[in-house]
């Protein structure tokens, strides 16, 4: 069953692959939970005890992979009632936003060279997340306007804009892909890790990801004073209150640095 319903997340859902993969994980632990609970092992025979009993956000993805499966469960005619339907959400803390200093930004991308430089350079300038710019295609790179189509979460598209230096060095390594992909064969786990060692040594930052370049392209943005509904369509967030928390740290940070050069 959880196979079939990976299917469907994907083929019908248009989940992205890395949703799919932790939904199955999520389900196999609960079904392997429900074997040591359960003396029948079925589905049909969880409650919201069971429910309860389920090990804030790792907490409330797993809510939502289960509540999924029983809503699909439903929808193929099994016998199942959801026994996540009346579960309420933990409220989860506020995630500290890991930035990288603008400044050590501009100096890594400077010493860096070949497609991680041109991936670095992208994704600090357009703020797309690292599996949306693995999917980009030639055919997507619009250089008249410095435009490129994304192909976001969920199947759905946007357009994000590069500064004209960035898409002149797109343009340059475009001719060495054969493929239809602007990073041929380049797989998550090795841009993750060209990355990381791109940034290593080169700042204090915590955290060295692509998702770290994506956190400091919209921190840096709103502290510009772009406002949060072109910045939520920019960095493809279906909810406003997602971005609103680079509008908050903005704040947050004038907050901080009027308390430190206060003149009284």
């Amino acid at each position: 069953m959880i196979k079939e319903f990976g299917i469907y997340l994907s083929s019908v859902k248009g989940y992205s692959e890395n949703t799919v993969i932790a939904y199955n994980v999520d389900l196999r632990s609960f079904a392997r939970f429900i074997k040591q609970r359960k003396s029948t092992g079925r589905w049909s025979t969880v409650t919201r005890e069971d429910i309860d009993g389920v090990c804030a956000k790792t907490v409330n993805r797993k809510l939502a992979a289960i509540s999924s499966l029983y809503d699909y469960m439903k929808r193929e005619g099994m016998d199942v009632e959801n026994p996540c339907r009346w579960e309420t959400r933990q409220k989860t803390e506020d995630k500290v936003i890991n930035t990288i200093p603008a400044d050590d930004l501009k100096a890594i991308i400077s010493k860096t060279h070949g497609r991680t430089k041109i991936l670095i350079q992208l994704l600090a300038t357009t703020g797309i997340r690292i599996q949306e710019a693995l999917d980009i295609r030639v055919g997507d790179i619009m250089p008249s306007n410095c435009s490129i189509k994304i192909h976001g979460k969920g199947g759905k598209q946007r357009y994000v804009y590069t500064t004209v230096e960035v898409m002149d060095e797109i343009q340059q390594y475009m001719p060495k892909c054969a493929a239809a992909h602007l990073f041929t064969g380049m797989t998550q786990r090795t841009a993750r890790y060209d990355i990381y060692n791109a940034m290593k040594g080169q700042t204090d930052a915590k955290q060295l990801s692509p998702h770290a370049i994506r956190h400091t392209f919209a921190t840096e943005i709103a502290a510009n004073g772009m406002e949060a509904p072109a910045l939520a369509e920019l960095l493809g967030h279906s909810s406003i209150k997602t971005t609103q928390k680079y509008i908050d740290s903005t704040k947050l940070r004038v907050q901080q640095q009027y308390i430190q050069f206060k003149p009284f």
